[in-house]
């Protein structure tokens, strides 16, 4: 029913200019059907021609005065918004009736006194031809603020480029196919084609640029003004309309269109008089909204950059997984944040980097990553040493997020040359480390967004939606399931390797370790979940993947033994990190990982000790009794081997600090039995943090059931 409602109103509302004349013609025919009178007074009136004839004077003046008029708003247009917007009035159907309409009325107002009929009938006839031009006169200024509004005058440029760049398509595709018809059979091929499109082309060249440049520059005026006039919708409109122009004319030479060489370093391209001039004028129109301190306009101009930037993107006319052009707007919205990095208007660099994200992940899958998703890659890191070093961490934390969002979104879509991006990605990384340390906040969990466990698009989390996507192969034993993966964490851990012999900055002051440390124990849970899954038979295969995890863990030695000196409290976290390892592999079977444990807490204690001049006791103690969780369990599970190593590594260490007169081995001894209570309780719900919680929970979910007073011990 309220559909039907809405209908009739709608039909009713079309009528709402011809109200006056639709009134003055029932009224006539109420007059002559109830007041008879009336007609024969008519009838007999003598001079019943000068009323036609004031009556065709009224008509002119209304035509006169209705120009006359019209002339202050179109002339207000032109200065407003560009000459061009005049052809909306002057070439208008519906104006251009409007008048004819009049004109025929003054003829048949001149005409009606000498045509041999009724006066009555006459007179009425004039009548409703003065309502009918009343309500032509209102249709027709109506009309005009209809087309001088700024959408529909800005419109009209937009839709006039718009159909001369497909009329144009359409002549050439025609002509095209023509001469195509011409030549041989065996020669109709698509690449022919395009050939001739080329060709045919060159004629409409010259003229063809010159129009489409008129507009787009009338377009950037229009935009300018309006930016000083502080009018944000008409820079909407200019800033669509451009827009506009730029998508339909790569939409129409995506078949054809040429990149050649400029000089012997550079390249051009065939859209150099028609596509990138837009660029330019978006931005000034961004450097001139950044003057004016107008964000809003700002901000227009960089997400028109953003859609060009992704329909460069998606074009598939050149060559299969390229995209030559995508490189030009991204690198343009790359300025406009340079343009405003010493402004106060943040947001627009803020949806810089939001939108550069945004490009990279809505490109087609397999696009080559030297034409789209280094660029972005490169310009985001840009932008986050920026602002870092203006001290505004929030913008530079964002464009870390996004490059780490970048790459997530790639691996998810299982990107052909991921390692090649993530190499790249981690090289960019590790020129913001410094400068995120020296922006760091006090416990803020995101300072550092790729090492951030509360991050689903962490190094952590990456390396795991790698993880997932391994998978068996079948029949084919002799191939390593695995190769991909490990791979990919060669860059890995790699990258944690030249942070920790870095000297240009030292993270164990740094909130950075602790993450560091956080995401490697995640990655080795990942190792170990992959190991059990023994995804081939082949035990070479499974060998080398768990040694990677001896990679990782070599981070945390090589950390203490590069620096001039070791943090007790690092120390202490490193150890217990590389316990907890150690004891998740132990307790899968998996005993190498523990061996390389030990060796690497003794070796960060013996750092302690050597760099430290005068080291704690309980610190050492605290380090050791690590190892010494690692050997426990080993004695628990029977692995003599591994417990006199672990007795030989710690003799070493007590050893060493006896030569600094430390009394390591009392303090030792006190840690050692602190643990041994700890572990007597038996506790079937345990939440592990520290590594001594999975040495707990590891032996009470090995022993039997007499030995837990008959409590079934709990899964890991």
């Amino acid at each position: 029913m309220y559909i039907n409602m809405y209908r009739i109103m709608g039909k009713i509302k079309g009528f709402v200019p011809y109200f006056f004349s639709i009134f003055i013609f029932v009224s006539i025919c109420i007059s002559h059907a109830f007041f008879p009178s009336i007609s024969d007074k008519m009838n007999r009136y003598p001079e019943i021609e000068s009323f036609f004839i004031a009556c065709s004077s009224v008509l002119a003046t209304m035509i006169v005065l209705t120009v006359s008029l019209a002339i202050i708003p179109i002339q207000r247009a032109i200065e407003i918004f560009s000459p061009t917007v005049r052809r909306n009035y002057i070439e208008d159907i519906y104006i251009q009736s409007i008048f004819i309409g009049m004109g025929t009325f003054i003829f048949v107002s001149l005409l009606l006194p000498w045509i041999s009929t009724q006066n009555n009938w006459k007179v009425y006839v004039q009548i409703e031809i003065l309502a009918i031009s009343l309500d032509l006169i209102r249709g027709h200024f109506r009309r005009i603020s209809f087309l001088l509004e700024p959408d529909n005058a800005i419109n009209s440029l937009s839709k006039r480029a718009c159909s001369l760049i497909a009329g144009t398509q359409r002549i050439i595709a025609v002509s095209s196919f023509e001469a195509l018809k011409k030549t041989p059979k065996t020669k109709w091929t698509i690449e022919a084609l395009r050939t001739i499109e080329l060709q045919h082309y060159k004629f409409f060249q010259k003229q063809y640029d010159f129009l489409l440049n008129t507009w787009i520059n009338e377009l950037e005026d229009i935009a300018l003004r309006a930016i000083s006039r502080s009018e944000k919708l008409t820079v909407k409109y200019a800033i669509d309309g451009m827009t506009k122009i730029a998508c339909a004319f790569l939409d129409s030479r995506k078949a054809n269109f040429q990149l050649y060489p400029i000089d012997l370093f550079a390249f051009g391209s065939d859209l150099d008089k028609t596509v990138n001039p837009i660029y330019e004028k978006m931005l000034n129109i961004c450097r001139l909204a950044i003057h004016n301190k107008d964000e809003q306009s700002g901000i227009q101009a960089v997400q028109a950059l953003s859609y060009i930037a992704v329909k460069t993107a998606e074009l598939r006319g050149y060559h299969k997984n390229t995209a030559p052009l995508a490189s030009f707007p991204i690198g343009y919205l790359y300025k406009c944040s340079e343009l405003s990095y010493n402004s106060d208007l943040d947001e627009i660099s803020w949806n810089v980097v939001n939108e550069l994200r945004d490009i990279s992940q809505k490109a087609p899958d397999g696009l080559a990553l030297e034409d789209l998703h280094f660029h972005v890659l490169n310009y985001l890191s840009r932008i986050s040493q920026k602002y870092f070093l203006l001290k505004k961490d929030h913008i530079g934390n964002r464009a870390i997020s996004n490059m780490c969002h970048i790459a997530r979104h790639l691996i998810e879509r299982r990107h052909y040359d991921f390692r090649s991006f993530l190499s790249q990605f981690l090289q960019e990384i590790e020129k913001n480390i410094l400068l995120m340390m020296l922006n760091e906040k006090p416990a803020d969990m995101n300072a550092f967004p790729p090492y951030s466990s509360a991050n689903d698009f962490s190094l952590g989390q990456i390396i795991s939606i790698a993880a997932s996507q391994i998978k068996p192969i079948e029949d084919k034993s002799w191939i390593n399931p695995y190769h991909e993966f490990m791979e990919l964490n060669e860059e890995v851990y790699m990258h944690f390797r030249r942070i920790a012999e870095s000297d240009i900055y030292d993270i164990q002051s740094s909130f950075l370790s602790w993450m560091i440390t956080d995401t490697i124990k995640n990655i080795a849970k990942v190792y170990l979940h992959i190991a059990r899954q023994k995804l081939t038979d082949n035990p070479q295969y499974i060998e080398e993947l768990i040694n990677q995890v001896g990679w990782y863990q070599s981070f945390f030695w090589v950390l203490f033994s590069k620096k001039k000196e070791v943090s007790s409290d690092k120390g202490e976290d490193v150890s217990d990190a590389m316990a907890t390892i150690g004891l998740q592999f132990a307790n899968a079977g998996f005993n190498g990982v523990s061996d390389d444990s030990i060796e690497d807490i003794c070796s960060v204690a013996k750092d302690y000790i050597e760099k430290t001049e005068k080291p704690e006791d309980f610190s050492i103690a605290d380090m050791l009794v690590c190892a010494w969780q690692l050997r426990y369990f080993a004695e628990h599970k029977g692995n003599i081997q591994l417990v006199r190593k672990a007795d030989e590594k710690i003799q070493e260490v007590i050893d060493m600090a006896l030569k600094k007169q430390n009394n390591v081995q009392n303090a030792y001894e006190i840690r050692k039995r602190q643990l041994e209570k700890h572990l007597q309780d038996y506790n079937p719900v345990i939440i592990p943090i520290r590594s001594e919680d999975y040495l707990k929970f590891f032996i009470q979910n090995n022993k039997k059931p007499s030995e837990n007073n008959g409590q079934t011990p709990r899964q890991e």
